[in-house]
């Protein structure tokens, strides 16, 4: 009876210790001292992220807005060329019509000569009573002697409107394909743009979804104790000797873990990316 008794004690005694083990003031402050630090960093990591996401955003914006204005540009510039090209093209036209009049005018006059010929007519009162007129006239006949001034100013001419209108026909084509390949470049920009817009949304919408300690194996806090250290691994406080899963705490120092799984070892430093074997 009595060893009943003291093993109930003892029982009693475990009990106590193991509750005030578990759950000693101390050690519950810790333990949440680390979780809030925990959740401030991820709270801090994810307005880091956001913000460099939008950082993104704005340079996409501006990358594409100066594309545009690039290329907004180059059809202003290379539209008054070609119009330029045009332009000139009818001037230097009607300049080549002036300079073949005033050469076919110049050989007209020395390369022709002139013949006349005068006829006489008398009048006179037939004895049948009838009248009869005489006169006379000058006849003149102009006869190249030199070329074909007409001939030659004809030619000219069509020699003139056939370079004018082959010019006007030429700059007509640049300027339809100028429009087309301008629009192309634009509507390429727009779907770049909205391209890396898409990404950087799927970003944002990744960091936001994702719920806060849910990387199994961070080890977000380290303190230590009378009892020595302990660790904050993802939402769970442990010690020395304490398991996750299948994996065993070995050792806790200041700046590390040492952990165990099937026999194998390795060591996880504070805020490390978690290995494979917390797969």
């Amino acid at each position: 009876m009595k060893r009943d008794v003291v093993l109930i004690l003892l029982a009693l005694t475990i009990a106590t210790f193991m509750a005030v083990r578990l759950f000693s003031p101390e050690e519950t402050v810790e333990r949440k001292s680390i979780e809030s630090k925990s959740i401030e960093t991820e709270d801090s990591q994810i307005e880091e992220k956001l913000e460099g996401q939008k950082r993104q955003l704005e340079t996409i914006e501006k990358n594409a807005a100066r594309k545009r204005q690039e290329i907004s540009q180059y059809y202003n510039r290379r539209h008054a060329e070609i119009r330029s090209d045009a332009a000139g093209a009818s001037m230097s036209a009607k300049a080549e019509d002036r300079t073949a009049w005033a050469n076919f005018q110049e050989k007209l006059n020395n390369t022709t000569s002139f013949t006349e010929s005068i006829s006489t007519t008398t009048g006179y009162i037939a004895p049948s009573g009838n009248f009869s007129a005489s006169g006379s006239h000058v006849e003149r006949t102009d006869t190249y002697v030199r070329g074909n001034p007409s001939q030659e100013y004809a030619v000219k001419r069509r020699q003139t409107a056939e370079v004018r209108n082959g010019t006007l026909t030429s700059c007509e084509l640049d300027l339809v394909q100028l429009q087309r390949q301008t629009q192309y470049e634009l509507d390429q920009v727009d779907k770049w743009e909205k391209r890396m817009k898409s990404h950087v949304s799927s970003a944002i919408s990744s960091i936001i979804a994702k719920p806060k300690s849910e990387t199994l194996g961070l080890i977000k806090g380290i303190v230590s104790s009378e009892d020595g250290y302990g660790a904050m691994i993802g939402i769970e406080f442990v010690r020395e000797g304490d398991t996750i899963g299948d994996i065993t705490i070995i050792k806790i120092d200041k700046d590390k873990v040492e952990f165990e799984k099937n026999g194998k070892r390795w060591t996880q430093g504070l805020n490390e990316p978690p290995g494979p074997q917390w797969q």
